[in-house]
C-alpha cells in the first residue's frame, strides 16, 4: 500500500468505494491508495468490480467463529501471516502480468482490512462473522479459493496450484449463476406482471358488469318512480273532476 497526496482522484475513489468503503475513506481522508499507478479505472474494470459485488455472500459463516475469541483472533492472525508469506516468497511469479496485478492489489487490500479487524477485536461490539464476511466479499471468488489462509498449517504452494486458471473458471461460473438468477427473476417479474394484468382485466370486467347492473337498477327505479308519479297525478285529477261535478 502506498501513500499519495490528498488530491482525490474521484475515479479511484469511486472504484474503491464500490470495493470496500473503509478503503475509499482511507484514500479520501489519508491519501492512501490501494491501486498501482498503472491501474486503469475503465468500463471493463468497473464492470468486473460490480460483478464481484453481485457475487457477495452475506450468509457465509466459517466454522472457526464458534471457537473462543482468542482462537478466532488467531485465525485472522494466520490469514495475515499467510498473506505476507505469499507476497514475500513470490508465489505469484508464474502468473500473467494482469493476474499478478489483480492478486497484488487484492493482497494489499486484504492485509490492510485484516490489520484493522485485529485492532478492533477488543471492542465489545465486534462481530467476528461480519469481519470474516468483509474479507470474503472483498473478492468472493478469491475469498472462497483462499479460505485456507486462515489455517496455521496451510500449504500455500498446493493452494496456488493452477490458481489463475481455476480463478477464471470460478469467476465465469459465478457470472453464469448471476445471469441465471437475473433471468429467473425477470421471468418471475414478467409472470407477476401478467397475473396483475389479468387481475386488472377481470376487475375491469366485474366493474363494467356492476356498472350495468347499477344502471339497469337506476333506470328501473326511475321508471317505477315515474309510474307512481303518473298514478298520483291521475288520482289527483279524478278527485278534482269529482269535486267539479
Amino acid at each position: 500500500m502506498k501513500k499519495k497526496n490528498l488530491n482525490t482522484n474521484w475515479e479511484i475513489y469511486n472504484f474503491l468505494n464500490i470495493t470496500n468503503r473503509k478503503l475509499s475513506k482511507q484514500y479520501k481522508y489519508f491519501g492512501r491508495d490501494f491501486l498501482p499507478d498503472d491501474f486503469d479505472v475503465n468500463e471493463k474494470t468497473i464492470k468486473e468490480r460490480i460483478l464481484l459485488g453481485e457475487m457477495s455472500n452475506t450468509n457465509i459463516v466459517p466454522s472457526f467463529v464458534y471457537e473462543d475469541k482468542k482462537k478466532v483472533k488467531k485465525h485472522f492472525k494466520n490469514s495475515l501471516k499467510n498473506c505476507k508469506k505469499m507476497l514475500q516468497n513470490r508465489f505469484f511469479s508464474f502468473f500473467t502480468p494482469d493476474f499478478l496485478q489483480k492478486m497484488e492489489i487484492y493482497m494489499d487490500m486484504r492485509m490492510f482490512l485484516t490489520r484493522r479487524i485485529l485492532q478492533d477485536f477488543r471492542s465489545q461490539s465486534f462481530d467476528e462473522v461480519a469481519a470474516y464476511q468483509e474479507i470474503f466479499n472483498l473478492n468472493p471468488v478469491l475469498g472462497e479459493m483462499l479460505d485456507g489462509l486462515y489455517a496455521n498449517d496451510v500449504d500455500i504452494q498446493t493452494l496456488l496450484l493452477d490458481f489463475e486458471h481455476k480463478y477464471k473458471a470460478n469467476f465465469l461460473a459465478k457470472v453464469k449463476e448471476i445471469e441465471q438468477r437475473k433471468k429467473k427473476q425477470k421471468e418471475q417479474n414478467e409472470k407477476f406482471a401478467v397475473q396483475e394484468a389479468q387481475k386488472t382485466n377481470t376487475q375491469t370486467k366485474i366493474n363494467k358488469k356492476d356498472a350495468k347492473i347499477v344502471e339497469k337498477t337506476v333506470k328501473k327505479e326511475q321508471k317505477l318512480q315515474n309510474t307512481k308519479e303518473i298514478q298520483t297525478l291521475k288520482q289527483q285529477n279524478n278527485k278534482a273532476n269529482i269535486r267539479n261535478k
